[in-house]
């Protein structure tokens, strides 16, 4: 529907901050010159397909004789069944251009594409540019941040979210197609629906259902993950009465979820269907299913052996499913959690589960700590249980089961099972004994250290919380595993398996901000998580700073981390006199350095 009703981008020209038209931009592109590199990045659901599409459209329209104008998108390579991404561009860098011809290609969802390949996919595009191709590139704004910060373009262009004015011309410009103009006022009504107004993919999603559905089911809708729950179970009944597929919506879901979490696995590499179907989805013949084809509108994205996942619908789209199938597995409980939980999905966009968890029924909520304390409970020594919940037997089913899986995978899903814990409703972990006993007991620091930042986020134990300040300032092993950490998950590095980096030093400015924003954030209601947070805010940059030189803070910094105030009303005398001290331990180190 975006590409029906097209509304004029809002778009910024990073750098100098110009605000430019989408006419603007399209003129840059037409007039530049053979090797340069023009960048259009956003959010997810800002519109960066559809506005590359409209400049593609309009070079191809206005092409002269010696221009030769490319559309490449992971769409189109799925379409042409290659090996790989990689055997698709080998053929583009060997066709044979004439030195007077030139050549613009236009690459969409260059993340969609190459994902977390960083060394393949800068490599491909300077071959492109070395071949003087002008390169006009479509990715996501956090993969540009992650993978193309030292890529050197002509130009980058990012599409903002949309303002008022465009989100009231969509608005009316869809439902008067679909002559539901009658609900245009109800529309801006609805509270609950504000935020998803201003991302345009959100916001045909939002208009689908509301002339579609019923007035009480879109009332529901009250964050990102009800709204894309909703959109697919409507999208999923509509389509299964259309193919007349004789597919159960289970089996559909399941097929759905277990490639959903293959491409997460995989990062975008070829993948066989038939191996991750069940033995009764195979008997079903699902694999050969045109219902599956429509249904996860991957565009012909099969083969007899293999696809390669380019995402569904849209990208965000295989996120949600992601999203659902960890929460549906929490709510299985069993050795079905723990198998799911051999990935690091705790490395996982945060969004999407976070927003799902806070929209779960309490008695939903309350089975998801049930079932997390009871696999945690049943993956620690025996000693362990036999101290602490000595009526609780292990099945010698699960025996069999830990047997086949190592230490190391062991760690991952010990770790996730408290980090998703803590991202329940306060009222049903604050009395807990788990995140106690996960850090006294657990023999990995790193659980540990998980178990700690939950205590210290709901306020359940400051005795822990000194503790734990006390071992990342003062023993090496926590402070590394600790500096490890970090950079791999707010993506200062890049890095595949996050429970195995060891921090070398270097870039270190996503968390950097972070902690000195909350630093400067004020005691609001709102912001009361981050107040509790502060004397470990404190501490990672002590022990940063501390690694990567002292010189390296700046004026700014220094003044945000002395300045920060530390005599608030919820802080306990106990946690005022560490925090004086943290402070303290900042001024002697950087003693003669500040003013």
């Amino acid at each position: 529907m975006l590409n029906s009703f097209y509304i004029s981008p809002r778009i910024k020209r990073i750098g100098n901050g110009e605000v430019c038209s989408d006419y603007d931009v399209q003129k840059r592109i037409s007039g530049a010159s053979k090797g340069n590199m023009i960048l259009i990045t956003g959010e997810a659901g800002t519109g960066k397909s559809c506005f590359l599409k409209k400049c593609f459209l309009e070079e191809f329209k206005r092409r002269k004789k010696d221009t030769i104008v490319f559309w490449v998108s992971a769409e189109l390579i799925n379409e042409k069944k290659p090996k790989n991404q990689f055997h698709f561009f080998n053929k583009i860098l060997k066709l044979k251009y004439a030195k007077k011809n030139r050549v613009i290609i236009f690459i969409d969802g260059v993340d969609e594409i190459f994902n977390n390949e960083k060394k393949n996919a800068i490599e491909y595009i300077e071959k492109l540019r070395e071949l003087n191709i002008c390169v006009i590139l479509g990715c996501r704004r956090n993969y540009y941040g992650r993978i193309f910060q030292k890529v050197s373009f002509t130009e980058i262009y990012e599409i903002e979210n949309w303002k008022e004015d465009q989100i009231e011309k969509y608005v009316k410009n869809y439902l008067g197609f679909c002559k539901k103009e009658y609900l245009y006022h109800e529309i801006f009504e609805k509270q609950n629906c504000e935020s998803f107004l201003v991302n345009p993919f959100q916001c045909s999603m939002l208009l689908h259902l509301i002339v579609s559905l019923k007035k009480e089911q879109i009332d529901e809708i009250g964050n990102i993950y009800v709204l894309y729950e909703t959109f697919y179970k409507y999208w999923i009944y509509r389509e299964k009465e259309r193919t007349d597929s004789f597919l159960e919506i289970k089996d559909i879901n399941n097929i759905h979820y277990k490639i959903a979490r293959e491409f997460y696995r995989t990062y975008n590499k070829a993948f066989s269907i038939s191996k991750i179907l069940s033995p009764k989805q195979k008997e079903l013949d699902c694999q050969n299913q045109e219902v599956i084809i429509s249904l996860l509108k991957m565009r012909n994205l099969f083969e007899v052996e293999s696809c390669v996942a380019e995402g569904f619908m849209h990208m965000s789209l295989c996120e949600f499913l992601v999203a659902k199938s960890i929460i549906d597995a929490l709510l299985r409980g069993g050795i079905k959690l723990i198998q799911s939980f051999s990935l690091p999905y705790r490395h996982f966009e945060m969004d999407f589960l976070e927003n799902g968890l806070k929209s779960l029924k309490l008695e939903d909520a309350r089975k998801i700590k049930e079932n997390l304390e009871n696999a945690y409970i049943l993956l620690m020594p025996e000693s362990f249980r036999e101290k602490h919940y000595p009526d609780m037997i292990k099945e010698q089913r699960w025996e069999k089961r830990l047997e086949q899986i190592g230490n190391k995978k062991l760690q991952i899903i010990r770790d996730q099972m408290i980090f998703y814990l803590g991202k329940l409703p306060e009222i049903l972990i604050e009395n807990s004994k788990i995140f106690e006993y996960a850090f006294e007991e657990d023999e990995s620091i790193l659980v540990k250290i998980s178990a700690a930042t939950v205590i210290i986020n709901h306020d359940l134990n400051f005795d822990i919380e000194k503790k734990y300040i006390d071992y990342i300032l003062n023993d090496e092993n926590w402070e590394k595993t600790l500096r490890s950490w970090v950079v791999v998950f707010w993506q200062d590095v890049i890095y595949d398996d996050p429970y195995s980096y060891m921090d070398k030093g270097g870039n270190w400015n996503n968390i950097k901000q972070r902690r000195i924003g909350r630093l400067q954030m004020k005691n609001t209601e709102d912001n009361i998580k981050y107040m509790r947070t502060r004397a470990i805010d404190l501490a990672q940059l002590y022990i940063f700073y501390r690694n990567r030189g002292w010189n390296t803070l700046d004026q700014k910094n220094y003044n945000a981390i002395i300045n920060c105030d530390t005599e608030l009303e919820c802080y306990s005398i106990q946690k005022k006199e560490l925090l004086k001290k943290l402070k303290e331990m900042f001024k002697d180190a950087t003693l003669g350095l500040f003013s």
